[in-house]
């Protein structure tokens, strides 16, 4: 009986690691990669404040290189973003 009881939560934790791998996997899905240049990185978080996007779920703002930095957004807010981000002269590319 007691051996049951182990197999049941190993599986039970088991099962919750795959639920996690999941979730992560289709959030990503739902994520458009930008690119942007250094000099509008402070903009670019302005313009996600403005929005009041959430950061690890709605966004992820990343420095690439020595002068770039990607923006990787949810899908639902991407029209918005780029269209702020043109009204605002921020030079964006997806």
């Amino acid at each position: 009986a007691k051996e049951f009881i182990k197999s049941k939560k190993s599986e039970q934790k088991l099962r919750e690691s795959i639920r996690n791998i999941i979730k992560g996997k289709l959030t990503e899905a739902k994520m458009v990669s930008l690119n942007g240049q250094r000099k509008d990185y402070k903009k670019v978080v302005q313009l996600l404040k403005k929005m009041k996007l959430k950061s690890p779920k709605q966004y992820d703002l990343k420095p690439t290189g020595t002068n770039t930095f990607t923006i990787n957004i949810d899908k639902k807010f991407y029209n918005k973003f780029l269209e702020l981000a043109m009204n605002n002269k921020i030079d964006i590319r997806g």
